[in-house]
């Protein structure tokens, strides 16, 4: 099997040419490089009726960011002979010896020339499609098994993104569009507790340029049971703050996070003024109203998320809350946060009972709202405070703003 790093290819150039999106959609592992297009672990039988993989190069006729109709009928290969099922090269190919320079150093094999049933290829779907089929159907009715084993996932490296490697769904669904809305954003999770770990899992999964986490505590084996993934016996061990066990899960995926092993406290909390967006997720009532106190008297934009859940008798009741506050609409958070005082009677988190889905759940409505506010998801309502009420699993919207 060839072994090749695969250059990165814009996400753009995959969002505004349908060409590229259905290759994609066709799960051959492509990439574009120098001009070309590149499928690199194209399956195919040699001489000896072993299965290899070649690399198969079509020059690009592009314009800017636009890929136009293919300007010839050729293609490039580099491997051995592509044959038939009994060694004989595969006719329909038009197999010409041609060592060629390409590009970063690489010499083709041999020149392929396969015309299309009627006249030249309309795009380069069908051109990579037609010769796809041609090339590897001899090595798949041969031995499908080792095709599939040499197939590699179709991994898209984007450039202008701190994303270690592409969201292909969202190209393939056309909404690549939408998810740029997110680029360039600087948010903040404070408090990485489950709520917070959640919310993290959820965004790191977006196109942002920072993703700032704040918390001082240890993850602890509680903490295992209301974060998503699975913590080893061996990450618990190692008393990681819940900053850095979540900052090493998280960095394979997304090169925009920031750790700090710190609360916000009046020392550092200017460092809020820095942020698009800030996720609040604190239980303790007078940390998190003095935050919210500053974020309002600054104009920022934020969300809180609280979970309150007692045990009545042998079930557990209760309700988990989620409030919006921008400029403009900061009164509503006088009923949610109680008049942005403490009552240690009447806190509603201060029995601290949480569990899995309920810290997913407050993760979900805080970053689906989030979303809506920033034109992901439509937002006919402008719902800026709502309830989950547990025991009669309904969700309440205490106000509109239409």
């Amino acid at each position: 099997m060839l072994q090749m790093e695969c250059n990165s290819m814009l996400p753009s150039l995959i969002s505004h040419n349908e060409d590229l999106q259905r290759i994609q959609n066709e799960g051959i592992s492509f990439d574009v490089r120098s001009g070309n297009l590149v499928a690199d672990c194209v399956p195919y039988l040699n001489s000896k009726k072993e299965v290899k993989a070649g690399i198969l190069v079509f020059s690009l006729n592009t314009e800017n960011i636009t890929i136009k109709k293919p300007n010839d009928h050729t293609a490039f290969f580099i491997g051995e002979k592509p044959c038939e099922m009994d060694g004989t090269p595969i006719h329909g190919l038009g197999i010409l010896e041609m060592h060629k320079p390409l590009f970063d150093n690489m010499v083709s094999d041999y020149r392929f020339s396969c015309y299309p049933d009627k006249g030249m290829y309309p795009n380069y779907y069908e051109k990579m499609i037609n010769y796809w089929r041609i090339i590897t159907a001899p090595a798949d009715n041969f031995d499908h098994p080792a095709c599939s084993a040499l197939k590699k996932p179709n991994l898209i490296k984007p450039l202008d993104s701190k994303l270690v490697y592409w969201d292909v769904n969202s190209s393939r669904a056309n909404i690549a569009g939408l998810t740029d809305k997110f680029k360039g954003l600087k948010v903040a999770i404070i408090g990485l507790g489950g709520t917070g770990s959640y919310i993290l899992d959820f965004i790191a999964k977006l196109p942002l340029d920072e993703i700032h986490l704040f918390d001082s505590d240890v993850f602890k084996q509680h903490n295992a049971f209301r974060a998503p993934g699975a913590a080893s016996i061996e990450d618990l061990e190692k008393r990681m703050s819940k900053v850095d066990y979540l900052y090493e899960k998280y960095k394979h995926m997304n090169l925009a996070l920031i750790p700090h092993n710190e609360d916000i406290t009046p020392a550092n909390k200017d460092m809020l003024l820095n942020m698009d967006f800030i996720f609040l997720c604190i239980d303790n009532a007078n940390v998190r109203n003095e935050i919210a106190n500053y974020l309002v008297n600054n104009n920022k934009t934020f969300i809180n998320s609280g979970i309150g859940v007692t045990l009545q008798e042998d079930k557990l009741a209760g309700l988990i809350r989620i409030s919006m506050a921008e400029p403009g609409h900061y009164e509503l958070l006088n009923d949610a946060f109680g008049g942005h005082e403490s009552n240690d009677e009447n806190d509603l988190y201060r029995e601290n009972i949480q569990i899995a889905e309920l810290n997913a759940f407050a993760a979900v409505e805080s970053v689906m709202r989030w979303k809506q506010a920033m034109g992901f998801y439509q937002d006919v309502e402008h719902i800026y405070d709502c309830d989950y009420i547990i025991n009669k699993n309904k969700i309440i919207h205490n106000d509109s703003h239409v």
